[in-house]
């Protein structure tokens, strides 16, 4: 059941004291879930007095989940000191270390530089660890947008990774919630979200191109919101050619090939350049946004990021999915041409296979969480089961 936000606090800690440890724990996952919507994962609706006397009982059970779920920091600082001991059951201590890494109530954007009740020189520890689990809990913490800009620009932990362990943080990052989260309102942008999507760019611009980098690059995009994908401060057709030049081996053409899960039949290297093209193919230049592609440009990258960052009338979206077919689909999804309901049909008639249809629904779903006004309220008959193409896709 909901958190009673309600119910006076003394009535709710005595019925929690009272409770197996099972029950108090399934409770306070409720108790997080509330601290979540309180407004901002750095919440102040925590009961400080409730979380003290569950931490009174020395439960293993309820302090994991006081770990995974409080808003206390300073309950948060004694477990992960705890946890940190050597000694006992490791393994426990390591489930509430993780625990902690997961939860977003102790991150403070303008705080220290660690990361919650985590020091500077763990966190560091941690980002140069092999511990795959508590690096993905760190990288996709809902609450660690800092962090996130820290790892797109390079910063500090992050400047002296070998591109090994760099492009495997890519690969997490690409499930973090701050990816896609913007938080501008009418009271200012939201300069980390706006710091991540600039990283970004710099670093199709400069990162050393290869096989392991052109997959990780892929993975990054594919999971960002196109609404909230940066312009270029330049002409992005340098960045597309550097990207365009690699010599793919016949090992991955081989992987990818045989990959279920792609959204096309192009080659991997073509599809991640389609991808590319229709989130950067406008570019500001003295202050204003300037589109490299057209609708009949004789290069298709260049036809992609006119598919990408233009609004279409559904006319020319005939047209160009008369000439380049499936590379149209992926682009538009990456683009502005899906507010009307006549653009959406067409879209939705040459969707192809599960993957491109579930493709169309995350866009929808991205976009329907948008502060800002526009299609995405039109988007919301579009939640729940819906079927297109024969293929039944439950949005989440």
């Amino acid at each position: 059941m909901p958190w009673d936000k309600k119910k006076p606090s003394l009535l709710i800690c005595a019925k929690l004291m009272a409770m197996p440890p099972d029950a108090v724990y399934r409770e306070l996952e409720n108790y997080g879930q509330y601290l979540d919507n309180d407004g901002s994962y750095r919440s102040y609706g925590y009961d400080k007095e409730l979380e003290k006397q569950l931490l009174g009982r020395s439960d293993p059970l309820i302090n994991l989940g006081l770990a995974e779920f409080g808003g206390v920091e300073e309950i948060a600082a004694y477990l992960w000191n705890e946890a940190s001991q050597s000694g006992g059951d490791e393994k426990y201590k390591a489930a509430v270390r993780l625990a902690l890494l997961r939860n977003p109530h102790h991150l403070d954007s303008f705080g220290n530089d660690g990361f919650g009740v985590v020091p500077k020189d763990e966190l560091a520890r941690i980002i140069h660890s092999e511990n795959r689990w508590e690096i993905e809990a760190v990288i996709t913490n809902p609450g660690a947008k800092k962090l996130l800009d820290e790892l797109m620009n390079r910063k500090e932990p992050f400047n002296s990774l070998p591109n090994e362990k760099f492009l495997s943080l890519l690969y997490a990052a690409r499930r973090s919630p701050c990816l896609t989260d913007d938080d501008s309102s009418e009271h200012g942008p939201d300069l980390y979200a706006m710091h991540i999507q600039k990283g970004i760019v710099n670093l199709l611009g400069t990162y050393p191109v290869s096989e392991d980098s052109l997959e990780a690059f892929h993975m990054l995009l594919s999971g960002i919101n196109p609404d909230h994908a940066a312009f270029p401060d330049k002409d992005p057709r340098p960045m597309f050619g550097r990207w365009q030049k690699l010599q793919v081996g016949e090992q991955l053409k081989k992987k990818y090939e045989e990959r279920v899960g792609r959204y096309t039949s192009m080659d991997f290297k073509d599809e991640f350049i389609c991808l590319m093209a229709s989130l950067y193919g406008v570019y500001l230049s003295q202050g204003k946004a300037v589109n490299v592609g057209s609708l009949d440009d004789p290069d298709p990258v260049m036809r992609y990021c006119h598919y990408g960052r233009t609004t279409m009338k559904p006319v020319d979206m005939e047209k160009a999915w008369n000439r380049d077919g499936e590379a149209f689909i992926f682009a538009v999804l990456h683009g502005y041409s899906v507010a009307s309901d006549q653009q959406r049909a067409l879209i939705e008639s040459h969707l192809r296979g599960p993957h491109q249809i579930r493709l169309y629904y995350k866009r929808l779903a991205i976009s329907r969480k948008m502060k800002a006004g526009g299609w995405c309220s039109r988007a919301g008959s579009y939640a729940g089961r819906s079927r297109v193409a024969g293929v039944s896709i439950r949005v989440r």
